[in-house]
């Protein structure tokens, strides 16, 4: 064979020999190149089907993620199903803010029953849950009783059907969290339709749901000045001060004027707008005097409240007090004040500390029946996180300034305050004020001093009980406490307040309340900011007011200057001699009624009448 010698060359020919069997150089570059490419192709394969099986995985992950977060924060809201009942005291008491601020905690705590979190992270609104509902106003006319035919129907009727069917309709159709009722000043007042809420509670309870009533309360003092620049609000000579330079120049006899009452927070809450107009009053006084003359039922018992006919009549009597008062001011009389009125007949006095008395304990049990939450207009960030522990709303975030929870709830108050001045005026006390002007004040706002020191109590009792229960969770590093203990602990922080806390004074914190002020009047002689001064005297209690109580009744009284007494008996409206004569006067005698009676005839000659 010709190519034989080729066959039989060496190892370099023979592998020569069999890159020619396979072709020149190039071929084999592009058939490595092609099974590199194979390769490559399958790493990719492998790998893009693990990447999508893991995209595929993490997006699962995710979703479930997502999913249990969902079940977890509407279980969280559902297991909070709860109404809050915000009673207004008044425009100037921070009832309105109160209320929005309430609202937005509960959006911001997760706990609003028309708020649902989806599978896929978002949140969105159901609009069928009515989570916002109104107190209706006072029925036109006040007729309370009668079915008009094609009408609104009885009160009792509107109740229900704008709170109650509502309410439950909604909790029985699963959709649960937390509800907010407003009760407005122009509605009937909460104690005057006590057995509505009452009973409203008892079907709450029947399906784990918790009711709490919650009503903003303000410094008295601050409270006066707020209507007096609310009355002269168009005036542009406004300016305030700590003298109240303004104030007293207009109004001689501050804080009698401006059509002012007495207690005005204190009867907001028990009554709201049923004390507004005399219309209004005779038409209370009527429904509460009617019912069944045998038993002695109301006709409607489902708008009646227990005490209430003997509040509106202590309020009446104090009405006519300050009606006098104004009368005196008037007509330049001495005693135009509420302490020299009070003083010109000893009767008059004692028939108001009983008035007083009567509201006080009115007050006391509807706190109790109620477990009032009071929030302090002053310190409205303390309150809402007492709400807040109570009704157990992401408790344990809001202690913590820095989380974000707290951090929206301080935005939230102060987007819905509004400026003050009268806080401004009052942020440290009454001592720029003449002394008969600062026991005036005092006295003027006693009741309501009450319900802002209870509001300082219900604080400082939690502070107390979140310390103690600290101080145990510090004392039991291990973990060792049961459950039933860690539970005991959570409850007593959640229903904190002196009505609970405070040993055998427990049920007394509204009378104890008054009995503080009245003594430190008394005491004291109402000379120096008398709210202030017993708030001090609060927190050093915790909370309770029995330390506070027992000092002052074993505290000798400080006398009050004769200057004082004098200008109070004859008024800021008098000049030295006046004063100078009435102090010689004795109150009730024929000699002042003679001057009363000049007084009249001066006045009247004007007019060319003459009084007898």
């Amino acid at each position: 064979d010709e190519h034989a010698p080729l066959l039989t060359r060496g190892r370099g020919s023979r592998l020569d020999n069999r890159l020619a069997l396979w072709g020149d150089n190039s071929n084999v570059k592009r058939a490595g190149f092609i099974a590199t490419l194979a390769l490559l192709g399958l790493v990719a394969l492998v790998v893009g089907r693990t990447s999508h099986v893991n995209q595929v995985n993490s997006l699962n992950l995710r979703r479930e993620s997502a999913e249990k977060l969902a079940r977890r924060n509407n279980a969280y809201r559902d297991a909070r199903c709860s109404v809050s009942w915000i009673v207004h005291t008044g425009a100037l008491s921070g009832g309105a803010a109160l209320e929005e601020t309430v609202r937005d905690l509960q959006r911001i705590a997760g706990v609003a029953a028309n708020k649902e979190w989806m599978p896929d992270g978002t949140t969105r609104i159901k609009y069928g849950v009515p989570q916002f509902l109104q107190v209706p106003s006072l029925p036109k006319d006040f007729d309370f009783a009668t079915e008009v035919p094609g009408g609104d129907g009885s009160f009792d009727a509107r109740l229900a059907r704008t709170i109650r069917e509502p309410l439950l309709r909604a909790i029985d159709a699963g959709h649960r969290g937390a509800y907010t009722v407003s009760h407005g000043v122009d509605a009937p007042g909460l104690l005057t339709m006590e057995t509505f809420v009452t009973n409203l509670r008892k079907n709450l309870d029947d399906r784990r749901c918790d009711l709490v009533v919650l009503a903003a309360v303000r410094d008295p003092a601050a409270h006066r000045v707020g209507e007096w620049i609310h009355a002269h609000a168009s005036d542009p000579d406004l300016f305030i001060d700590r003298e109240l330079t303004t104030v007293l120049r207009k109004t001689p006899g501050f804080p009698v004027g401006e059509g002012a009452v007495l207690f005005p927070q204190t009867r907001a809450l028990l009554f709201a707008g049923e004390l507004a107009s005399a219309d209004a009053r005779d038409a209370l006084r009527e429904r509460l005097s009617a019912g069944d003359k045998t038993t002695g039922t109301p006709e409607n018992p489902a708008l009646a409240g227990v005490g209430a006919k003997e509040a509106l009549e202590a309020f009446q009597f104090v009405d006519g007090v300050v009606a006098e008062v104004e009368r005196r001011a008037a007509n330049d009389s001495p005693h135009a004040t509420l302490a020299g009125v009070l003083a010109a007949k000893d009767s008059l006095k004692t028939r108001f500390d009983l008035a007083k008395s009567l509201l006080a304990k009115v007050t006391q049990r509807f706190v109790n029946a109620f477990d009032v939450v009071l929030v302090a207009k002053s310190d409205e960030h303390e309150g809402l996180r007492r709400l807040a522990e109570k009704l157990d709303w992401r408790s344990e975030a809001l202690r913590d300034p820095s989380t974000d929870e707290s951090v929206a709830l301080a935005r939230s108050i102060a987007k819905n305050a509004s400026p003050d001045f009268a806080d401004g005026a009052f942020r440290r006390d009454l001592s720029g004020l003449p002394f008969e002007t600062r026991r005036a004040v005092n006295r003027w706002g006693e009741l309501e001093g009450a319900l802002f020191l209870v509001a300082e109590a219900q604080k400082e009792r939690l502070k107390t009980v979140e310390d103690t229960n600290r101080l145990g969770a510090a004392t039991d590093p291990d973990g060792a406490a049961s459950e039933e203990e860690i539970a005991a602990r959570e409850a007593a922080t959640r229903r904190a307040s002196p009505v609970e806390l405070c040993g055998n004074a427990k049920r007394r914190g509204v009378t104890d309340a008054a009995e503080l002020v009245r003594l430190s009047f008394e005491k004291e002689g109402g000379l120096m900011h008398v709210t202030r001064d017993l708030q001090a005297r609060v927190r050093d209690g915790k909370g309770c007011l029995d330390g506070a109580l027992r000092f002052l009744r074993e505290a000798d009284a400080t006398p009050v200057p004769a200057e004082v007494v004098r200008a109070e008996r004859g008024g800021s409206y008098h000049a030295a001699a006046v004063v100078a004569m009435e102090a010689s006067m004795r109150p009730g005698s024929p000699r002042e009624e003679a001057y009363l009676i000049a007084l009249k005839n001066r006045a009247s000659a004007l007019r060319g009448v003459k009084a007898r």
